[in-house]
């Protein structure tokens, strides 16, 4: 029966074998990107910034979907070093973010820190391929000015261009240890040595 009636109507097998695939619902950020997960962020269509989409995954391809339309389609990234994956198509004209985010927006918001928070934005964006791979990191990374005095921004801010920090987990850690508070040095005030026995003076 096989032969007879099933044989002749079989197709050939699929070049790659079937996957199964994951899905989780994200909302593109302000750069046009969403975020896969913590450390990749894939584009779609600048327009579509601000709304809610629905990501298809597996260890090949990253589609994105909005309304039940795809909108984006890209090759699954594997290295962590290179965390965002942007189709040229889906910026928007000279390289300008929707919603007035542009690099001069964020060298303007850096400038009202002081000159080397400026330095330290401008040299972020420069390192990407994109200007808007970097909005992200440089709003997150601002955002903390607002928390701290200027001038540890500043000294923060220094400091990481010297150690080449351009992420806003180091950066964060390095204006951790710019807060803290050098020990007080006062005659009344006993140390570890005072504890660790042997002759002292009590008057």
């Amino acid at each position: 029966m096989f032969l007879e009636t099933e044989k002749h109507a079989l197709h050939a097998l699929p070049s790659q074998r079937y996957e199964y695939a994951h899905f989780k619902e994200a909302k593109a950020g302000f750069d046009y990107h969403v975020a896969l997960d913590k450390t990749h962020f894939y584009s779609v269509p600048y327009q579509y910034a601000g709304k809610m989409t629905l990501i298809r995954w597996n260890s090949r391809t990253v589609e994105v979907f909005c309304e039940g339309e795809r909108i984006a389609c890209h090759i699954r990234n594997q290295n962590e070093r290179n965390r965002y994956i942007t189709d040229p198509a889906h910026m928007p004209e000279n390289h300008r973010a929707v919603s007035e985010w542009t690099p001069q927006r964020f060298k303007n918001w850096a400038a009202k820190t002081g000159e080397h928070t400026l330095r330290y934005i401008t040299r972020l964006m420069e390192r990407k391929d994109h200007c808007a791979q970097a909005f992200r990191t440089c709003a997150a990374i601002l955002r903390l000015a607002s928390k701290v005095p200027a001038a540890q921004m500043e000294n923060a801010s220094a400091e990481a261009m010297t150690l080449n920090v351009y992420t806003y987990a180091c950066f964060s850690s390095l204006l951790e240890s710019f807060k803290k508070d050098k020990p007080v040095a006062h005659e009344n005030l006993r140390g570890k040595i005072y504890y660790q026995g042997g002759t002292r003076n009590v008057k």
